[in-house]
């Protein structure tokens, strides 16, 4: 990886970060999981921009794992 693959990442959790809800409680698992979810969807625009051919719906299907 190169130093702009991690400032990709950085910039995605940190995107994920700030949007957060200010009436946010933490520890609860819907809020943790909006976070990640943020997450996966920035970090997978940031890559979709760097290769047009990526596949941003099965990025973060993958980032999801198996849910219920």
């Amino acid at each position: 990886m190169t130093r702009k693959d991690y400032e990709a990442i950085a910039e995605a959790i940190r995107w994920a970060y700030e949007s957060i809800e200010p009436d946010y409680q933490p520890n609860t698992q819907d809020h943790m999981r909006n976070g990640i979810s943020r997450a996966s969807i920035a970090l997978a625009e940031k890559l979709k921009q760097d290769n047009p051919r990526f596949d941003r719906t099965r990025f973060i299907t993958a980032c999801e794992g198996e849910q219920q």
